[in-house]
């Protein structure tokens, strides 16, 4: 076997090969996912809204004056995100459990959303990663745009 030798780069050449040989605008990403997306965006604020309603405003167990309702909503939310990003990376975590069956309905229908949406196209599984990750960062307040009242 020979020895490799490599050519440094001068970077300061004008004549110098150019670093910015991939400078292409990616792929755009099909309508077809895009509203997928969307649409789980939506679903996930309309869970998180539920699972706020039933576990913050009907709370009997802590006290008003402390944050323990809050927390306990934001750690289950957030179980789920963990959830649903581990459905992408295929190194799954444990799978929240929920006092009320319709919030675990809700669950299962996102859970079954995310599978067959990433499961679409390979950049689904991208911008699916990047909205969890997005869910994940925002204030525990933040339910999406209010619903206009008819």
């Amino acid at each position: 076997m020979q020895p490799l030798h490599v050519d440094p780069i001068d970077f300061q050449s004008p004549d110098s090969t150019s670093l910015d040989v991939y400078d292409h605008e990616p792929a755009p990403v099909s309508r077809q996912v895009e509203k997928a997306i969307e649409k789980l965006r939506n679903a996930i604020f309309k869970f998180k809204k539920n699972l706020f309603e039933q576990i913050v405003n009907h709370d009997t167990k802590h006290n008003a004056a402390d944050l323990g309702a809050m927390m306990t909503f934001h750690a289950l939310f957030l179980q789920c995100i963990s959830y649903w990003i581990s459905l992408l990376d295929s190194s799954l975590v444990p799978e929240p459990q929920f006092a009320k069956e319709s919030n675990s309905n809700e669950f299962k229908y996102l859970k079954e959303a995310i599978t067959k949406v990433a499961e679409s196209s390979p950049d689904a599984r991208i911008h699916l990663y990047q909205l969890l990750f997005q869910f994940g960062q925002q204030h525990p307040f933040d339910l999406g745009a209010p619903e206009e009242l008819v």
